[in-house]
Formats: C-alpha cells, structure tokens, sequence
C-alpha cells in the first residue's frame, strides 16, 4: 500500500431604522425657480439631530495620532447642516473635534439623544480609532489609555444600551473608525469589522463598512480626507444621486451605497491598495425610500423641466381633442393617446414610445390623421408584446443571477488573496486562512448551485477543497521506533489509457478516458519498506504471512502477496485510527502522474530516468533478461533500492516508478471498457487477479 499585525484599518457603518419617505412638494406650477428656495429642511419630515466625533490627536502617546478624522468629521457635520442639502438645525447638532471628545463628554451627549421625540432622524458619527482588549471593542475617546482600555475607553456594549435608548425609529450611525494595530499589544488587536458592525443591526437596518476585513482603509493626502469619508460627502452632497437608476435630486440608500462602492475601490485602486465598502441589509423594506440628503440644484433644474414639460403636454392633449371633436382620431385613439402623453416616458416600453411619436407627429401635422391607425397596427400586437416582456423578464432575471454569481466569484477571489490561498497548500496551513478558506467553500457552494459546470468556480472549489483539508503530511506511529509518512493528494482529473494511435499500445490500454478523483486522500510518501513490515509481522503470526525482507531496513518489502497487503493495511488501521487501504488503479496512475501528461512524470526524456527510478538499465537486463526495453542509463543498482533514494514527483511521492511492482485494490481486466470514472477500484467481474502498477 501507498499509503500581522495588519496595516491601520479605517471604517465607516450606516444603520438606518425604519426610514420614511420624504414628501416633496410639487413645483411645477412655480413660474421662477431659484436654487436657494430648494431647502432640505423644507422636504425633510421630522426634527434631526447629530452628534458628531472625530479625533486627531490622542493625550496617550502610545495611540498613534490620525491625520483626517477630525477633517472627516466637520465634512459630514457640514453636509448635515446645511440647509440645503442635509435641512439640520445647527442648535440640534453636537461637535465634539480633538480634546473636546473625552469619554465624558461622548457619553453625555449620547444620553442627551434620549430626549429626541419619536419622530426625529438621528445622525451619530464617529471618526477615531477602534480597538479591543480581552476579546471585548472600544471606541478609543481622546483621553484613553491604551494601557487600560476597560476604564478609560467606551466599550461598544456601553454605545449600543445608550444608541438602543434613543426613543426615534429613524438613527443613521457613521463609524468611521481607524484601527492602529502596530501599538496593540498581547490580548490587544484589532477589531473584527464584520462582527463588531454585526451587533449594530437590527431589524430594518443597513450596515456599511469603509472596507473588508483585512483591507486597508485609505487616507489619501491629495483629497486631505479619508478616501471613504470624501466620497462619503460627495454622494451625500448630490454626487450618488442617479447612481444605478434616475437621477430626481433625493439621494437614497441604494443611490449612496452604489455609488459608495464604485468610487472607494476604484479610487483605492488608483493609490495602490484595496478597499472595498461592504454593505449589509436586514429586513429593509422598500430601501428607495430610505431619504439621506437632497441634491437643490437637481431637484429645481428637474421642477422646471416638469413645468415645461406640462405646459407642452396640455398644448397637445388640447390639439388630440380638438381632432377627436372633428372626428378625425376616433374616441379609443383618443383615449390611447391621453394615457400615453401623461405617462412618465422612461416607464414606457419601446412600443409605447414609438406609438406616443405617432402621436405627437400627428399633432405637429407630420402625418395625416387618417393614416394613424395603419401606422399605429404596424408596431406591434398585444400577443408580440406580451411575448417580447416575457422574454425581457427572463433575460433581466438572468442578468441579475449572472452578475449575481459573478459577485459571489470576485468576493471569494478576494478573499483568497488575503488569506494567501493559491497553489498547494504548505504543510502547516494557518489558522486564519483555514477559517477563510472554510468561509469562502460556502459562497462556492452557493455559486455552483446556481452554474454547476463553471470552471472557474469549479477550480475555486478544487483549491479551497485542498486548504480545507489536513496538513499535507502525516505521520503515523508504527511503534518500536517506526513509523510511516502519508503524503496529501489533492483532488483532480487524468485521462487513463492511451491513445489508439500511440507506437507500441498494449490491448490493454484502452479505450482511452476521463477519470475524476472526487476528494483529496493521503498516500505513502514511499513504499512499505523492510522495518514497517516486520513491526506488521510482528504482531502476527509470521507463519501466516509472506514477505521477503532484504538485509536494508529502508528497502521495499517484496514478495508480498494481495491478501498479505490488505491485511497490513487493516492492520495500519487499527493502529493508527485512520480507514487505510490500497489505492485504486486511477487513485494510483493519478499521484503517480502529479498533473503530467508525458509518458513519465518527469516528462519523455528516457536517459535522464536515473534521476527519478530505480528502472530496468542495461546492467540490470545483463543479468535478468526480460522481454522489455531498457533504459539508456545506469541507476546505480542492480535490485530494488532504499525508498526515497531518487528524486520525488511533484505530489512528493517517490519510487513511483521502478523499483517494485505496488498493489492495487482493483481486479485485473483486458481493457478498460466499463472502468469506473469517479476514482474508485474496479472490483466487478469474475477474475480472481488483481492489478500490479
């Protein structure tokens, strides 16, 4: 048988509850409008309130000092104060920059929120550094000490009670926070983002992170900010309005966090490093609704158009009338023309867009009123319509599942490239990139369950199969001094056989096919040699055993029979614990091969083969004639050699070929018509022999 710390780390979290929908009023009738008259304190509903923190400078010289949380900070004060854009009243907001924002004073102005009433909005904003001790998170206030976190900082169960006692139904909270891991000691690290930010949401809540686990969270020292907060502030300030849909002046959830994580990670891109927002939804219904800012300048440019817009429609629905009157449209195209003038044109399909054309060429006198109908019937039947929407619905559902997999795919790659995962696996895998590798497996799962025969989802799963799995050796202890190593072969394909066309193919070689090794398995990294057997032996009768041991402990048993051979391996498996067998005929051809296609598995060069096997050479044919071909090349010896004496393949896997004749757990057939696909032996059929490699 064969048997860091991390780099510092910023983020940023939004939790919104139970948001309602701003009611904007009409003003298309308004003759004149002037950007000024468009104040976010006039469509937002309900009273606002924020506490706004960012910290610089720390007292502790041990926490090292930020450059643009307290720049972050006053931009998004600024944003929310303005009365255009976030419509907060200046008095209703808390600023607390540098050494005003003491733990003492945070904690004040979080317990002053309670007196908010039920219907205001809440804004709470924190720039500064995050971090733990003994498993527990802190914000860390200016006057922290890093020495004594428990005392001096807030821990977050203490944030969380006080966020969970403002009595409103809507609070967005902003953590902007920068984790400076090189200064944390022993039990201090930093902080799991997506547990830390789990704990914050709640039923009707949206989360954000400035970054993922592991990524750095850029300050940039061209836009004087924090790459997340600057865009953070544009969107807010009209830059996300229209982000993935239309643009109408009020910037919503989906338009923030679309545009949030377009411009973050690119714009880290362009400064060399990686940081990817993530966003996480819970029991969001209806998230269009959910208002942040309003954008002025839009909301009074797209007012005017309206009215323009309205003027021109009543202009034709008077002329379409007037021929209606005449007689010369009847009643039904009258009606059909009303419905289509009214409606908002980006919610009307092609077909309807071309027939409201029609229309308006007919007012405009393009075209006579009697040849409408024709022109009107050539578009399209109802029956073409409801076939081309039903086609349109399944290739929408399609995109969106696609893109959906796609996203699935790029998360699971990035998550690989932090944790180190490509290649084989090394010999002790870390904790952290099994954990990612276990984590990411599940999200494979997910995406193959929706495209089970993508490839590049299929060799994902292959890789993270291989991590997932033990350490790449083992060594199993025989006793007495002896033990045996195993060596891991990850999963994978071969083609078996050879091709008909191939010089010198035996009847036996084909017909040539496609086998898959379903799960990775442990193989001996060498033959079973002299020692290992006779600790076997040992423990049995010796008369009821063969195998012929050599004076070289190291060198292959020989002269082992099949049932000799398996009855070793139940052996080996009572005493080590683990189910130990012989290899199957594929299992065995595929660790020999270790992913080669050439005749060998160092490739077809026959006189470099006294690198790699103990093979049949010139000296060894002048002394055992066999009706074989001999290596050009002297090996060095004359019978079977010490295991491991030449080089390994690429599995690490030695004396895979030459030296001795290894047992398999399949029967002996003329061909391989019928053989097994999955990596299995081959047991079916009468024959009492078994197969040799």
């Amino acid at each position: 048988m064969r048997t860091k710390f991390m780099n510092p780390c910023r983020l940023l979290v939004f939790l919104f509850a139970a948001l309602g929908a701003a009611v904007i009023p009409t003003l298309a009738q308004q003759k004149t409008i002037l950007v000024a008259e468009v104040k976010a304190t006039e469509h937002l509903s309900g009273q606002r309130y924020a506490l706004i923190i960012g910290i610089n400078d720390y007292a502790d010289d041990q926490i090292p000092d930020l450059q643009f949380a307290e720049a972050d900070a006053q931009a998004i004060y600024d944003v929310l104060v303005d009365p255009q854009t976030g419509g907060l009243d200046a008095e209703n907001a808390t600023l607390l920059l540098g050494k005003n924002a003491s733990k003492r004073n945070i904690l004040k102005a979080l317990s002053n929120l309670r007196t908010v009433p039920k219907d205001a909005t809440v804004f709470i904003f924190y720039s500064g550094h995050g971090a733990k001790e003994a498993g527990e998170a802190f914000w860390v206030t200016q006057d922290a000490e890093l020495g004594g976190l428990g005392y001096s900082a807030i821990p977050d169960r203490e944030i969380r009670t006080l966020t969970a006692r403002i009595p409103t139904e809507r609070l967005m909270m902003f953590l902007d926070c920068c984790y400076a891991a090189a200064t944390i000691k022993e039990q201090k690290s930093v902080v799991d983002i997506s547990g830390l930010m789990q704990r914050f949401v709640g039923s009707g809540r949206v989360t954000i992170t400035a970054s993922g686990s592991g990524e750095e969270a850029i300050e940039s020292e061209d836009l004087e900010h924090g790459v997340f907060a600057h865009y953070l502030e544009k969107g807010m300030r009209g830059e996300a309005d229209g982000s993935g849909g239309e643009a109408d002046g009020v910037i919503t959830v989906p338009e923030l966090t679309d545009y949030i994580d377009r411009t973050v990670a690119e714009a880290a891109r362009r400064r060399k490093g990686i940081q990817k927002p993530r966003i996480f939804m819970e029991d969001v219904k209806d998230p269009a609704k959910f208002l942040v800012t309003i954008y002025p300048e839009r909301i009074a440019s797209l007012a005017e158009e309206r009215r323009l817009q309205g003027e021109t429609i009543r202009t034709r629905l008077a002329a379409l009338k007037r021929l209606a009157i005449e007689d010369q449209i009847s009643v039904a195209l009258h009606s059909q023309s009303k419905r289509l003038l009214r409606a908002e044109f980006s919610s009307l399909d092609a077909q309807d867009r071309e027939r409201l054309t029609l229309f308006v060429e007919l007012v405009e006198g393009e075209i006579p009123a009697n040849r409408l109908q024709a022109l009107l019937d050539s578009i399209e039947t109802p029956e073409q319509r409801s076939a081309r929407l039903e086609r349109e619905r399944k290739r929408l559902a399609e995109h969106a599942r696609r893109k959906q997999f796609d996203d699935m795919l790029a998360e699971v790659e990035s998550m690989m490239q932090r944790a180190g995962i490509a290649g084989d696996p090394p010999e002790r895998i870390p904790e952290a990139a099994s954990e990612i590798a276990t984590e990411a497996m599940g999200m494979i799962g997910q995406a193959l369950a929706m495209y089970p025969t993508d490839g590049r989802a299929k060799s994902m799963k292959r890789l993270l199969e291989q991590w997932q799995s033990s350490p790449k050796e083992l060594t199993v202890d025989l006793g007495g001094g002896v033990s045996m190593e195993l060596v891991l072969i990850p999963a994978g394909e071969l083609m078996m056989g050879s091709p008909e066309t191939e010089e010198g193919r035996d009847d036996d070689e084909g017909p040539q096919h496609r086998v898959r090794v379903e799960k990775p398995f442990y193989m001996g990294k060498y033959e079973v040699t002299n020692a290992q057997y006779r600790r076997f032996k040992r423990d049995h009768d010796s008369g009821s055993y063969r195998g012929l041991s050599l004076n070289n402990d190291n060198q292959p048993v020989v002269e082992v029979s099949w049932e000799d051979a398996k009855a070793f391996c139940a052996w080996m498996s009572n005493k080590s614990g683990y189910a130990i067998r012989l290899p199957s005929a594929s299992e065995w051809e595929y660790a020999c091969r270790a992913g080669s296609s050439t005749r060998y598995f160092w490739g077809n060069d026959e006189p470099s083969a006294h690198r790699f096997c103990n093979g049949y050479d010139p000296v060894t044919k002048s002394k055992f004639e066999y009706d074989w071909d001999a290596f050009p090349t002297d090996d060095g010896h004359r019978v079977a050699a010490p295991v491991g004496t030449y080089r390994a393949n690429d599995f690490g896997l030695y004396d895979m070929h030459g030296n001795v004749w290894e047992w398999c757990e399949d029967k002996w057939h003329d061909s391989y018509n019928g053989a097994p696909t999955d990596g299995s032996a081959w047991t079916a059929g009468n024959s009492e022999s078994r197969v040799l490699r």
